[in-house]
């Protein structure tokens, strides 16, 4: 979630109700890296995204709300969905 918040960051969104769309992720993955000269991963994401629309769809509303709770509890988000919260 840490990298769908970085991209609502470069797309200059900062209201956390508006989502990111599938041409929003298009753009990202065309320009993100070329614009920030920064990758941090962001490559690796970006290859493994198969259909960038539902990606938007699925992401794009917990940005701001997964990623601090991960970080905070420790548990990545496979673990904040599953019945057992185990660090």
């Amino acid at each position: 979630m840490q990298r769908v918040t970085q991209i609502k960051d470069w797309k200059g969104i900062r209201n956390s109700s508006q989502q990111l769309t599938g041409n929003d992720i298009i753009d990202a993955i065309n320009n993100y890296v070329k614009t920030t000269g920064e990758d941090n991963n962001m490559t690796d994401m970006f290859e493994a995204i198969m259909d960038p629309y539902t990606f938007a769809r699925f992401f794009s509303p917990f940005a701001k709300i997964v990623a601090p709770v991960g970080i905070a509890t420790g548990l990545s988000v496979p673990e904040l969905h599953s019945d057992k919260k185990t660090k």
